[in-house]
């Protein structure tokens, strides 16, 4: 009996190591397709149809392929974030790595390096994770915590937007969602990746629902100051 576990756990290790060293080599391809500035392959280790986004991008229908976005990371954050209609930000790092890259890779390739995550980490790693600097960089403020109303007045044009503008994300309890994205586990594994620096002293409450209808407001200071946000300014981002 002791000999048959024996094997069962070495099996069972060697199908672990074989599934690893497959990520991997997902992850490698999708990275050198993307320095060649091919298309990405529709890669998703859980089976995610990306066909609708990447068509819509193609298309240049950037407002619906943000839309799309959101739907997609619903689903690959797992059946809870399904359920409630939105991401809890501890759900973002279970995202697999090849699904992230997939999701970043489209928006790069279709916009000309423009859009997606990897652009808008870059701004959020110069701003060091300050949300309200990052918003006036990318455009999601027009002025200081003065936010464009969702959804129409972003600006769903690759050639008049700057360099992160899209996608799009709710931050109406906090940047805590927007910092998990862009500090995906598949960053770390993208060569061109810089070295991680010091820690990030953010106030951030979780996430929100989606919807049209709830108030959006920016982390930035206090809790204080965002539920004074909140009544003041728009619709989210």
């Amino acid at each position: 009996a002791a000999h048959a576990g024996s094997s069962l756990s070495a099996a069972a290790q060697r199908v672990s190591t074989l599934l690893f060293a497959a990520a991997v080599a997902r992850r490698s391809k999708t990275a050198r397709r993307a320095k060649k500035g091919e298309e990405p392959a529709l890669e998703s280790a859980m089976g995610v149809d990306y066909t609708e986004l990447r068509n819509l991008l193609d298309s240049k229908d950037y407002k619906a392929a943000d839309a799309e976005t959101r739907r997609l990371l619903i689903v690959l954050a797992g059946d809870g974030a399904v359920k409630r209609g939105w991401v809890y930000f501890s759900e973002v790092k279970t995202i697999p790595e090849v699904d992230f890259m997939t999701l970043d890779g489209l928006w790069q390739h279709f916009s000309g390096g423009k859009f997606g995550f990897t652009p808008q980490r870059k701004a959020w790693r110069q701003v060091r994770g300050q949300f309200d600097k990052f918003a006036e960089q990318v455009s999601w403020f027009t002025d200081k915590w003065q936010n464009r109303n969702w959804p129409d007045e972003f600006v769903y044009d690759d050639k008049a937007a700057p360099a992160g503008h899209l996608p799009l994300t709710n931050c109406i309890r906090g940047a805590q969602v927007l910092d998990e994205l862009l500090n995906h586990p598949s960053f770390a594994k993208k060569k061109t990746t810089t070295k991680k620096g010091g820690g990030m002293s953010m106030l951030a409450f979780g996430a929100s629902r989606q919807r049209e209808s709830e108030p959006m407001a920016f982390a930035g200071a206090s809790r204080s100051k965002v539920r004074s946000e909140e009544r003041r300014v728009g619709k989210e981002c």
